[in-house]
C-alpha cells in the first residue's frame, strides 16, 4: 500500500510539475515555428524549468528584435530602389525632353554650317559651328542613350551578339568612365558570340558590373576588362566564358559568399541598394548560364560568367 501510495503520489508530482511544463515548452516552440513571436512562456518556480522558461523568452524577445530590425532595413532598401526606379522615369522624361530640342539645334547648326560654306567658304565662324555641331551631337547622343537605357523593351528571347551587348554597355556608361578616368579594355572572338537571349536584360547585366567597378577603381589608376572568349562545357557543346575583372581593392573573404544574396552591400547607403548582383545572377540564371567569383583573387574581383551558344 506504501508503494503504490507513493507511485500515486510520485506520478501526480510528475504530471504537474514536469510532464505538463514540458507539454506548455513544446506548444511554445510550436508558437513560435508558425511565426508568432508575441507571447511570453510563463512558468513561476525558480527550478530548471522555470529557469529554461526564462532563457527561451530571451530568445523570442531577441529574435522579434532581430525580425524587426530586419524588416525595417528590407523597408528602407525597397524605398530606396522605389526612389531609383522614379528617378530613371524622371530621367527618362528629361532625356525625351532635351532630345527635341537638341535635334533641332544640330539640324539648324548644320544648315547654317552649309550655308556658311557657299557664301563664306573661309569664315571663322565655321568653326565655331562646328564646335557646336558636335557639343549638341554629344547631347543627342547622350539622351537616346538614355532613353535606350530605360524603355521597357519585351523579354522574348532572340540571336544576341554577346560582343555588341558589351560593347553598348560600355558606350551607356562612357560619360561617367570618362569622369572617373577609368580604362576599359574589351577583347571578342573574331566571329560574333550569338546566343539565345534577350539583349536588353544582358545590357542590365555588364552595366551593373562596370558600374560596381566605377564605385571601387581609384580614379585615373582604375581598370577594367572584359574578355570573351568561345569555350566547349562538360557535354561537349559550344559556349563562351565572359571574363569580367577590375583592379580595384576586391572583396573580403568574409563576403564573398553573401555578394549575391538581396539587399547585401558594401558600399555607402547613399550609394548601394544591394540588388545588383542579386539581379544579374537572376537574369545569367534566366539564361541558363552561371556567374561565379572567381576564388584566389587577392586583389580586385574576376567574375567569370559562362553561357551556352546559340545554333539555330
Amino acid at each position: 500500500m506504501i508503494v503504490v501510495i507513493l507511485w500515486i503520489f510520485l506520478n501526480l508530482i510528475y504530471q504537474s510539475q514536469i510532464e505538463s511544463r514540458l507539454h506548455l515548452i513544446m506548444a511554445s516552440f510550436e508558437k513560435l515555428s508558425a511565426g508568432n513571436f508575441q507571447f511570453k512562456l510563463k512558468m513561476p518556480g525558480k527550478d530548471e524549468l522555470a529557469l529554461l522558461a526564462e532563457k527561451f523568452n530571451e530568445m523570442v524577445e531577441k529574435i522579434n528584435t532581430a525580425r524587426q530590425k530586419e524588416e525595417q532595413f528590407f523597408q528602407e532598401k525597397l524605398q530606396r530602389a522605389d526612389r531609383l526606379v522614379t528617378l530613371g522615369e524622371v530621367a527618362a522624361e528629361i532625356a525625351h525632353e532635351v532630345n527635341n530640342p537638341a535635334g533641332i539645334i544640330l539640324t539648324r547648326a548644320e544648315f547654317l554650317k552649309e550655308e556658311v560654306k557657299e557664301s563664306l567658304p573661309s569664315s571663322s565662324y565655321l568653326e565655331d559651328l562646328e564646335i557646336i555641331i558636335q557639343q549638341t551631337q554629344k547631347i543627342a547622343d547622350t539622351t537616346r542613350t538614355i532613353l535606350h537605357y530605360s524603355r521597357k523593351l519585351p523579354h522574348d528571347f532572340s540571336r544576341t551578339d554577346v560582343s555588341k551587348v558589351i560593347e553598348h554597355s560600355v558606350k551607356i556608361l562612357e560619360p561617367r568612365i570618362k569622369k572617373c578616368k577609368v580604362k576599359v579594355e574589351v577583347h571578342f572572338p573574331e566571329s560574333p558570340a550569338i546566343i539565345w537571349g534577350n539583349s536588353n536584360q544582358l545590357e542590365q547585366v555588364f552595366c551593373n558590373l562596370i558600374n560596381n567597378s566605377l564605385d571601387f577603381v581609384r580614379p585615373e589608376l582604375g581598370e577594367i576588362s572584359v574578355n570573351v572568349q568561345e569555350s566547349i562545357n562538360g557535354n561537349r557543346k559550344k559556349g563562351y566564358k565572359i571574363q569580367y575583372q577590375d583592379n580595384g581593392p576586391g572583396i573580403p573573404q568574409e563576403y564573398r559568399d553573401l555578394i549575391f544574396s538581396p539587399f547585401f552591400t558594401t558600399k555607402d547607403s547613399e550609394k548601394g541598394t544591394g540588388l545588383g548582383l542579386f539581379i544579374t545572377r537572376n537574369i545569367i540564371s534566366h539564361h541558363k548560364g552561371t556567374i561565379f567569383l572567381e576564388p584566389g583573387q587577392t586583389a580586385g574581383v574576376r567574375f567569370v560568367i559562362e553561357l551556352e551558344a546559340h545554333h539555330g
